[in-house]
């Protein structure tokens, strides 16, 4: 009986270890979380470092509206700001060219501006120079030419031809190029032509398509008119 007294404690005890442990067990049955592992000054540092977790992502995004409200700002200055152009440089405006004539068009290049922007001052080509002459210039087309369209050279005449006439003892002259200048334009057209107009104080007729770019609407609105001329 003796002898069985330390046997029943030992048992006693080992029961109350066991329960102890079950007790525990399914008191800490939850699975660990990594942010609480660690003792002491460790594990503090981390229940720290995860309640500050929300306050980085309030400053996150408050500096996400500060940087939408700077680029509305910037975008609103860009709108209200004043763009300054510069003014057009003057410019000589060739009013007319005989573009069926490629030294026309090449001279006419070298002149002035064939389409010059529409704000871009006129401005008179210099006349001063060697070769420019002053003169009477009459008009005529088909009509005053009595339905006659061919001309000396034998290029075809047409109401619009960019071509002029000069007297007949100017023949050796045809097939040049002559810039004429009148009321600040300039038209470059080529000699296709003789006539017997030089008696009458005129030293060239201007065909259809120089009067026109000169803004004359009829070859008697034009009647006669003084011009400068430089044979090219």
């Amino acid at each position: 009986m003796q002898g069985k007294v330390p046997m029943v404690l030992a048992i006693v005890v080992a029961l109350c270890i066991a329960s102890f442990v079950t007790l525990n067990t399914a008191q800490g049955s939850d699975p660990v979380s990594t942010d609480t592992i660690g003792l002491g000054a460790e594990q503090s540092t981390k229940a720290a470092e995860s309640q500050e977790l929300p306050s980085s992502k309030m400053e996150t995004g408050a500096q996400a509206v500060s940087d939408v409200s700077s680029t509305a700002e910037t975008l609103q200055q860009t709108s209200q700001r004043t763009i300054t152009v510069k003014d057009p440089d003057p410019v000589v405006e060739v009013a007319g060219v005989d573009t069926s004539n490629p030294e026309a068009v090449a001279a006419a290049e070298k002149i002035g501006e064939t389409n010059p922007l529409p704000t871009a001052p006129r401005i008179a080509p210099d006349t001063s120079g060697p070769g420019w002459q002053t003169g009477m210039a009459s008009a005529y087309d088909l009509e005053t030419n009595q339905g006659w369209d061919a001309t000396a050279i034998g290029i075809t005449l047409t109401r619009d031809s960019m071509t002029v006439a000069v007297p007949e003892s100017q023949d050796h002259l045809l097939g040049r190029l002559v810039e004429i200048v009148y009321d600040d334009k300039v038209v470059v057209a080529t000699i296709t032509d003789t006539g017997g107009f030089e008696k009458y104080g005129r030293a060239l007729d201007l065909a259809g398509g120089v009067w026109k770019a000169f803004g004359v609407s009829s070859w008697e609105d034009w009647g006669v008119r003084e011009v400068k001329y430089k044979f090219l």
